[in-house]
């Protein structure tokens, strides 16, 4: 049976994250309130630990796992941030962890990965990534998976109770989509303190997964 997000669970998940990420600011974006001619603020994640918000996700799903983290052997494929995230995340926790990656991948983010002390294998391309990463779990590996894992998305649903707080007036909140999981926890957290506010996902030009 599918799990669905619950707000209790995104305030708990900001309980357990509370001191272990960065509450990241949110500024004014004078050049896009020029532009639409309406109030626009942004919620810099990019300034959270490992460059992304894929650090809220993966250490409150690491946090959850508490003592079993050692016990494990873990397997993920990541284009770059959610690799580095859960490097990060490993090496705080001691976990044993491989990220697959892509080619594709930034050069950058292969090598972070590395540095923080993680198994790197990269692949051709993302189908081979994920049929390598089927592999390992056959072998008794777990997957983290950010697109289907519900604390992984209650992780990510704690920005969005720093931006209302910062601010109320909100009536629109664009949110990024790669595989959802960003966007699940933000619109469930946003919806529950404010049912009439209106949640956009946008894409990348040429990544248009959920769409299609």
């Amino acid at each position: 049976m599918t799990k669905l997000i619950e707000f209790s669970a995104i305030t708990e998940a900001a309980e357990r994250l509370n001191g272990k990420v960065i509450r990241t600011a949110t500024i004014p974006g004078p050049k896009l309130t020029e532009k639409l001619q309406r109030p626009v603020f942004l919620k810099l994640e990019n300034t959270q630990l490992g460059g992304s918000f894929k650090a809220r996700g993966v250490l409150n799903k690491f946090l959850s796992l508490a003592g079993d983290v050692k016990d494990k052997r873990f397997v993920a494929v990541s284009g770059g941030n959610f690799g580095i995230a859960i490097a990060e995340a490993a090496k705080i926790f001691g976990a044993d962890v491989t990220i697959i990656m892509p080619k594709s991948a930034p050069a950058t983010a292969v090598y972070r990965v590395g540095e923080l002390g993680s198994s790197v294998i990269v692949e051709s391309d993302v189908h081979a990534a994920f049929e390598r990463a089927k592999t390992l779990a056959d072998q008794g590996y777990v997957v983290i998976d950010d697109c289907n894992d519900s604390l992984i998305a209650e992780g990510h649903g704690t920005l969005a109770l720093e931006f209302i707080a910062d601010c109320p007036e909100l009536t629109d909140v664009l949110v990024a989509v790669g595989g959802g999981g960003m966007l699940a926890g933000v619109a469930t957290a946003l919806k529950a303190i404010k049912p009439e506010i209106r949640i956009w996902g946008v894409e990348t030009s040429g990544a248009s997964s959920m769409h299609q």
